[in-house]
């Protein structure tokens, strides 16, 4: 349960369309740990609303990759959101992923999130 900035898509196996990292260059993935009450919160605030604004298959026990397209996607969500009141919970996630997302958008790779 991360979300994970993708560095690199070299060196990378897919499952899927998930890249993974091949041992050996597990520094082409930067990890961000959740917890079990950061998963609840994006379970209630961040699955189905995400999923439809970026035509992804996230939900519990699930993993996706957010291409760098759809990590455009995702910051202006992620902006729309970070505007309002989400508590002490769900706004440190909020920041962190936009990070990872911009970042990834400047690398042109994309963010895994695995819930």
């Amino acid at each position: 349960m991360a979300f994970y900035l993708v560095k690199s898509l070299d060196h990378v196996k897919y499952y899927g369309n998930v890249p993974e990292p091949v041992p050996g260059h597990e520094d082409a993935f930067e990890e961000y740990a959740l917890s079990q009450s950061d998963i609840k919160a994006l379970n209630g605030d961040f699955v189905d609303s995400v999923n439809d604004r970026c035509g992804t298959l996230l939900d519990l026990s699930d993993v996706d990759f957010f291409d760098s397209d759809k990590c455009r996607i995702l910051v202006a969500w992620l902006d729309e959101r970070l505007e309002g009141d989400l508590g002490e919970v769900l706004e440190p996630l909020y920041r962190k992923l936009r990070e990872y997302a911009c970042h990834a958008i400047e690398l042109g790779t994309g963010v895994v999130v695995e819930l």
